[in-house]
């Protein structure tokens, strides 16, 4: 668990991320629209995603409740699945560019 850093849960309409970093976790939600396209169970559907204009998005921070590795374990339990941080930051960084 010392060696996971991003996690990712995935419905046909809800697309949720974490960066498990040392001290805390931050979430990116996302959430479709009940007439869109996109599926993001298909993980190329969204490849060309630029903009946050008809989703519903947050962000959130929190600390761990138990311990980072007992906390991860439990996500991954869960149905979360490990993953490397490119999907993430993309977002995060799309999400910046959309505040300004």
């Amino acid at each position: 668990m010392k060696t996971v850093h991003y996690l990712e849960y995935r419905t046909k309409s809800t697309l949720k991320l974490i960066n498990c970093a040392k001290g805390k976790m931050t979430s990116i939600f996302l959430e479709l629209p009940s007439k869109s396209d996109l599926n993001f169970l298909d993980v190329n559907s969204i490849q060309n995603f630029n903009s946050f204009n008809r989703f519903q998005f947050s962000q959130t921070s929190s600390k761990y409740l138990k311990s980072r590795e007992k906390d991860i374990f439990n996500l991954i339990e869960s149905g979360y699945k490990v993953v490397n941080e490119k999907m993430y930051n993309h977002l995060a960084n799309l999400r910046k560019t959309q505040l300004n």
